[in-house]
């Protein structure tokens, strides 16, 4: 038996070894192809045409579309560390995983060209301004300068319709993205307090037919809003299918995915509308059996009304026909054979109620292992995967509720079945909690992921309003040193806060999800630190620059403006010279002042 188990842990570490290479070999092959088109992409300078903004935004939708196998390579990296202790393995992935980052913020950079369009807006404007004046200058009228400065704006003017129209249609693709993902989590969410509503009703115990009729009404409502959900199911099918339609080309493993979750999605609706409908079922199979009782009963005290007359009158002639005797032996007869008959059908019935107990008792003890198993793992940083582990827990869910039913309605009563009903009860106490957890775990997740994404794309902003006060030609020194202390201020501002929400978060995610997750979150948390602080660096750096400018430019300033007061000195002295007089003396200082201002002034 030891072999065995041992056989089976070595086959089951061969494979996810096996699993781990391919996609390992398959993420590194990716990396090294498309890290040679972002050189390429990088290598073209900054003269970027729409078509280079289409090009840029397709490479993005690639690094995107890779994202579920480099975090496939993380799943299985945390599989084959539970099976073996190789550190390597975990090393040699989260590098991976960074040069996939890496590569992702390599096209985040491509994509700006919409920013860099309103500021060569800005630089075309002040050019325009200098050619007309230049051309107002001009003695001759050539306006070929004026024209070319036209020709420029008008192929300025339709690289950002063209860009506009372009960020419109991926504004558009967001959306209808978004659209679909948040129609997803709604239908789960509904799924989720439907099969609690379910199981409500399921495990409420019904003891006559008024209760019953009550019962079906509510039960009624709630399987009328059941069927009339698959509207929505079908709506969020028609965006899933449009969102495979769209990337199909260019990403082809997205119509696995999608076609996965909305088969999950259907599955899970299947199962609650066929519990609903077994419930239904049973409800009305109960009311008529109530009807029933109470139609045999009045048939039993119309037929004992009858009877009762009846055996008045033959009594008297079986008492004269048979001896006291004979009769007490026919009746005992009787009685004997139907009392046998009734045990065995009982003890039959007995045997095969004892057996399903069995059976249940041991669903239930798998049920809370199982249970207990996935308590204890820790979360996986991918909603998708979380998901995916959470399914079978609610159809557990689900099933149990049925199960209790059965074990209530068609089991009989007694000590084992006393003790079956209560650990039921406790998995479906455990079971509740653990999802609870599990969700606020999730939620806690996405809350530390949208707050890292505000944090970036804040940072963003601040890059293009940096940007933009570094390449501004029509902005003063004064205006430029303005506008970074704004900058400088608002960073200080909310660097902190930022910081610490994101480190407080990043804190709480780390002691739910895995190891490897972890590393992961604190590497994110790591580089928003490290991105705040370089751009206080930057920015630092910047104004120390422009003040220096500025204080180079004064010390010019006021060495023209003496140069200029010298100027005039000397030429209203040449123009107005004292009276010489009459000594060789003075004659030769002036001549000698006229040679040294000559000197100079050439």
């Amino acid at each position: 038996m030891l072999l065995k188990e041992t056989q089976q842990v070595i086959t089951k570490c061969l494979n996810a070894w096996k699993e781990f290479e391919v996609t390992k070999n398959d993420v590194r092959d990716w990396v090294d192809e498309f890290k040679k088109k972002i050189d390429d992409e990088t290598e073209q300078g900054e003269k970027k045409t729409p078509t280079d903004l289409e090009r840029c935004h397709k490479l993005l939708e690639q690094v995107i579309a890779e994202k579920p196998h480099v975090e496939e390579l993380s799943d299985c990296c945390e599989t084959l560390m539970e099976l073996c202790a190789c550190n390597w393995v975990r090393d040699e992935t989260v590098n991976w995983q960074t040069k996939y980052a890496s590569l992702l913020s390599a096209v985040q950079e491509l994509k700006h060209v919409n920013d860099e369009l309103k500021v060569r807006r800005t630089e075309l404007e002040h050019l325009s301004n200098e050619a007309v004046q230049l051309s107002s200058w001009s003695d001759n009228k050539n306006t070929s300068v004026l024209s070319e400065v036209h020709d420029v704006e008008k192929q300025l003017c339709k690289l950002e319709a063209d860009c506009m129209a372009a960020r419109d249609a991926v504004e558009s693709e967001i959306q209808e993205y978004s659209s679909y993902h948040q129609s997803l989590q709604d239908t789960e969410k509904w799924l989720l307090q439907i099969s609690f509503q379910l199981m409500a009703h399921n495990s409420l115990y019904i003891t006559n037919r008024e209760q019953t009729q009550e019962q079906i009404e509510q039960h009624s409502a709630l399987l009328s809003e059941i069927t009339g959900y698959q509207s929505n199911l079908d709506e969020l099918k028609s965006k899933g299918h449009c969102q495979i339609e769209r990337y199909f080309e260019t990403t082809p493993q997205i119509k696995q995915i999608i076609e996965q979750q909305l088969c999950n999605v259907q599955d899970s609706y299947n199962s609650l509308l066929h519990t609903a409908r077994q419930i239904k079922s049973r409800l009305d199979e109960s009311l008529e059996k109530f009807l029933e009782y109470e139609r045999t009963l009045e048939s039993i005290m119309a037929n004992l009304d009858e009877y009762e007359e009846v055996l008045r009158q033959n009594e008297l002639e079986d008492v004269t026909s048979l001896t006291l005797g004979e009769a007490q032996q026919q009746l005992n007869s009787i009685r004997l054979q139907a009392r046998m008959s009734s045990l065995g059908d009982i003890v039959s019935e007995l045997e095969e109620k004892d057996r399903q107990l069995g059976e249940l008792g041991k669903w239930v003890e798998d049920q809370w292992s199982a249970v207990v198993e996935w308590k204890n793992r820790p979360l996986k940083l991918r909603p998708e995967a979380s998901r995916a582990e959470a399914a079978p827990m609610i159809e557990s869910l689900n099933s149990l509720t049925e199960k209790r039913t059965q074990l209530l309605t068609q089991l009989p009563p007694g000590e084992h079945n006393d003790s079956v009903v209560s650990n039921i009860d406790s998995l479906q106490q455990l079971l509740m909690e653990t999802l609870a957890k599990k969700q606020g775990d999730e939620a806690l997740i996405e809350r530390y992921r949208i707050i890292c994404g505000d944090g970036q794309c804040w940072l963003d902003s601040i890059t293009k309003r940096l940007e933009q006060a570094e390449r501004g030609r029509g902005l003063t020194l004064p205006q430029k040193l303005s506008t970074l202390e704004a900058i400088a201020l608002d960073h200080a501002e909310k660097r902190i806060p930022i910081i610490d929400s994101v480190r407080d978060l990043a804190e709480q995610v780390i002691n739910v999800v895995s190891n490897l997750d972890s590393q992961q979150v604190e590497d994110q948390m790591k580089g928003l630190e490290r991105r705040f602080n370089d751009m206080a660096k930057r920015v630092e750096r910047k104004m120390e620059v422009i003040k220096t400018t500025q204080k180079e430019f004064g010390s010019i300033s006021d060495e023209v403006r003496q140069a200029r007061t010298w100027v005039r000195q000397k030429l209203d002295y040449l123009q107005n010279p004292p009276p010489i007089g009459y000594e060789s003396k003075a004659s030769e200082e002036c001549i000698q002042f006229l040679k040294v201002s000559w000197f100079l002034w050439r």
